[in-house]
């Protein structure tokens, strides 16, 4: 049988069925990702301290939606950035700023915002450093890598070895991180 303009009746109804199926993809991806931003910030409330409080959780929520609107991230991917730092015991007032930081960082360096979180929380716990010395450190090391024969990836991973074995070795001696990259970028300069 034929329908209107030599169309059969099976491939009407197949055209049909795909447009249903497209409307519905188009349904579920947003319900897809909600459920994975629920996930992610469900990890959060595990590791950070004071989000057992609703309102607490809620805001944090919030704030991490907010920051997708401003970051090339999704919400669930600056989420999972949060409880990492949370769990590296990163005070959640600073939680937001690390994300940031790190997103910013991951551009900058060539790698994910993931990484660069993990960067940015072993030097802090390495190197005692706040917030504003970590990311001056990550400037120098771009700076160091964009100037210099050394790329930021080797840069960043000898700074990352000596931030964990630098106080044991006496080689931080108390040191800041902004005089550990000066020592750090000559090494490297060398082996390169």
């Amino acid at each position: 049988a034929t329908v209107r303009g030599g169309m059969t009746v099976a491939a009407h109804g197949a055209g049909m069925a795909f447009a249903g199926q497209r409307a519905l993809r188009a349904v579920a991806a947003p319900v897809a990702e909600a459920i994975s931003f629920e996930s992610a910030l469900a990890d959060v409330r595990k590791v950070v301290d004071g989000l057992e409080d609703p309102v607490a959780f809620r805001q944090m929520g919030r704030d991490i939606q907010d920051l997708s609107m401003r970051l090339p991230m999704t919400q669930q991917g600056i989420a999972q950035i949060v409880a990492a730092a949370g769990q590296a015991g990163i005070a959640r007032e600073e939680l937001l700023r690390f994300a940031e930081d790190a997103a910013m960082m991951g551009v900058a360096f060539d790698t994910t915002a993931d990484e660069a979180g993990q960067m940015m929380a072993t030097w802090r716990t390495a190197f005692r450093a706040t917030q504003d010395e970590v990311v001056e450190l990550a400037d120098q090391i771009n700076y160091l890598g964009n100037t210099g024969p050394a790329s930021v990836q080797k840069i960043s991973a000898v700074v990352t070895r000596i931030g964990a074995l630098g106080e044991v070795a006496g080689v931080l001696d108390g040191r800041t991180p902004k005089k550990v990259i000066v020592v750090t970028g000559r090494m490297v300069s060398v082996v390169v």
